[in-house]
């Protein structure tokens, strides 16, 4: 049995973290963020924005403000900060809202998922997503392939 938050998509991030340390003078303004001990999400500040990251597999597909509503419900949990929730694991891009937040799904970067395409029949549509956000706000929010 391992922890929640021992993964390895955590283990690459500080992989490439670990890699950037070693020349801090060029890379030394780059922040690295994975969850804390046994935890699922990271909650960081950005220009004024609280971006919650967490993946996608701990709700069903489309249940993500559901979900939300019942993190942000336990104060403990920065989760009821949180302005835009970022998301991956459906491999597809989607956007959401609901009132003042934002949920984002950025597509899968790969263009051959051979577990997606034996799951679902499709592959890819690779991109990633820029968004702007200013003072618990994204109004810009783009796919680039």
């Amino acid at each position: 049995m391992t922890r929640y938050d021992d993964s390895h998509d955590t283990e690459s991030l500080i992989s490439v973290r670990d890699a950037l340390a070693l020349d801090a003078e060029r890379f030394g303004h780059i922040e690295f963020y994975v969850p804390d001990t046994d935890e699922l999400t990271v909650v960081v500040d950005c220009s004024g924005t609280t971006a919650a990251h967490a993946h996608g597999h701990q709700w069903r597909p489309g249940r993500h403000f559901d979900w939300w509503k019942g993190q942000a419900f336990n104060k403990a949990s920065a989760m009821h900060q949180a302005d835009p929730l970022l998301a991956g694991h459906l491999h597809h891009e989607f956007v959401d809202t609901d009132g003042p937040r934002t949920f984002i799904q950025p597509p899968a970067m790969e263009s051959e998922s051979t577990w997606w395409r034996h799951a679902k029949g499709t592959t890819g549509a690779p991109g990633l997503v820029v968004a702007v956000t200013k003072d618990g706000h994204t109004p810009v929010k783009e796919v680039v392939r």
